[in-house]
């Protein structure tokens, strides 16, 4: 077994004797079980590609049988240092990212012929002592304190190309492992890869976990992606979209784009999302969530645990509950805490609180903003001039927006 840190920089010599340079790079052939077709030679800044077929390695040198031609590089073919060496990959056993110290070769002798395959990367510190001709001298001194280090490998079974263009690669074996990953460290890796990429991963995950990721991608990455996906596909994304975030996205992309996206959802979030669209005209409107739960004044608590029960499922928070007369209009307010304690035949009128901290769509922002403040709130309803509830504010809400004035 070899590293590739240990021919990187070796003389060069041709069969004569004569030094053509040192060994700059290698190149491999994509495939299952990579063989190192060419070897990059640099000679006084200047570079040549001999097949590895005239090579062999004797002695502490590379001996390329005389004479030789220089060879071209061919489209399915990567380089092992530029294209491998320092490049982050997806460590899928261990849910996180790595980095390439060093690339694992194994040499074959058949029939006289001199092969090398690429078996794999590591991803462990000896890889980068080895680079700095320090593995000996480290492994002495760890041995005094009766410490065995050890490279950490993986296997090219475990891993293949992802982009030709960038080098940058990933684990194969996707099923399953990827959806350990957190939503935010996947997204955060696909941001430095290109379209291609991201919907390649995408869709090796399942829809929530897509969903997930899509989501805390960067705005202007969810405008390029929402923007080239087919209206079906992004379809698919925004159905499990928080519907905040998805009204985001379908106000960034093209109208026709939107509204065949919108065709294509399933009835229920298409009136939740046609509603949040018609309030996002107003600067409030834009921040509104319809994730909230309202109850007729006459309903008992009994029946208010069981409409949150098939109502709320989808919901990220519910800390209250918003009670409606037979008008439909806003008259009172109650905690869930309070909902536990009160006897569950007892009618809900008779323990809400008509004490009501509320903003019409009208209302500036930085009104909204200071009555939260004041009144140590963590969400105020949003009322039309007739009194109806139309959404609900909340300090997430206007967390994301005070972060996007200040840092904008």
């Amino acid at each position: 077994m070899l590293y590739f840190s240990e021919l990187n920089g070796l003389p060069v010599y041709t069969s004569d004797n004569v030094c053509i340079g040192t060994l700059k790079d290698m190149i491999f052939e994509l495939d299952q079980t990579p063989r190192i077709k060419k070897i990059v030679v640099e000679y006084k800044h200047k570079t040549s590609i001999i097949h590895l077929k005239l090579v062999r390695i004797a002695e502490g040198k590379i001996i390329v049988s005389a004479p030789y031609e220089s060879a071209g590089y061919s489209e399915n073919e990567l380089y092992v240092g530029s294209n491998l060496l320092d490049k982050q990959i997806i460590d899928l056993v261990g849910n996180k990212m790595v980095r390439v110290n060093d690339v694992v070769l194994l040499e074959s002798y058949n029939t006289g012929s001199f092969d090398l395959f690429l078996m794999g990367v590591d991803i462990g510190v000896l890889g980068i002592m080895r680079r700095l001709h320090l593995e000996r001298p480290v492994q002495q001194i760890m041995s005094l304190f009766s410490v065995k280090p050890s490279s950490q490998f993986l296997s090219w079974a475990d891993i293949q190309p992802l982009e030709l263009s960038t080098g940058e690669v990933k684990l194969k074996k996707v099923e399953g492992k990827l959806r350990k990953m957190r939503p935010e460290d996947l997204a955060d890796y696909l941001e430095r890869t290109n379209e291609m990429t991201v919907h390649h991963v995408l869709k090796m995950l399942g829809t929530k976990q897509a969903t997930d990721v899509v989501e805390n991608l960067d705005v202007s990455y969810q405008k390029d992606l929402f923007t080239r996906w087919d209206s079906k596909e992004a379809s698919e994304i925004i159905e499990h979209m928080d519907p905040d975030e998805a009204v985001d996205v379908l106000s960034m992309i093209p109208k026709e784009k939107a509204q065949e996206v919108i065709g294509l959802l399933s009835l229920p979030v298409k009136k939740k999302l046609q509603h949040l669209i018609r309030l996002s005209v107003t600067p409030i409107g834009g921040l509104v969530t319809n994730d909230f739960i309202t109850a007729d004044s006459h309903a008992t608590s009994r029946d208010v645990i069981n409409k949150i029960r098939k109502e709320s499922m989808q919901f990220s928070c519910l800390n209250t509950v918003y009670v409606l007369n037979e008008k439909e209009q806003l008259v009172g307010v109650f905690s869930l805490h309070e909902l536990l304690l009160a006897n569950q035949d007892e009618l809900i009128f008779k323990f809400m609180n008509q004490n009501l901290v509320e903003v019409l769509l009208t209302t500036p922002v930085h009104i909204a903003i200071h009555k939260m403040l004041k009144y140590h709130v963590s969400a105020v309803p949003v009322i039309d001039n007739e009194r109806r509830m139309v959404g609900l504010l909340t300090i997430d809400d206007v967390s994301e927006y005070i972060e996007k004035k200040i840092f904008k």
